[in-house]
């Protein structure tokens, strides 16, 4: 039986957050998901309201499923 691996990049930034996830397979990365939402919660690379942030990740990882 063969595992899959796959590999995620999360970027928190103050004007978006970004996540990509990536299938390796025959030491290739094949893109097989990404999503892109504006950022809550951040403002000049600082977390000013975590709750906002913590919205902002359920939001972005809701568009992806």
């Amino acid at each position: 039986m063969n595992k899959r691996h796959y590999l995620g990049a999360l970027d928190i930034g103050s004007q978006y957050t970004t996540f990509l996830l990536g299938e390796v397979e025959h030491n290739r990365l094949n893109l097989v998901g990404h999503a892109r939402i504006p950022s809550k919660g951040i403002i000049k690379a600082q977390i000013e309201d975590a709750k906002a942030v913590t919205q902002t990740l359920g939001d972005l990882f809701e568009t992806l499923s």
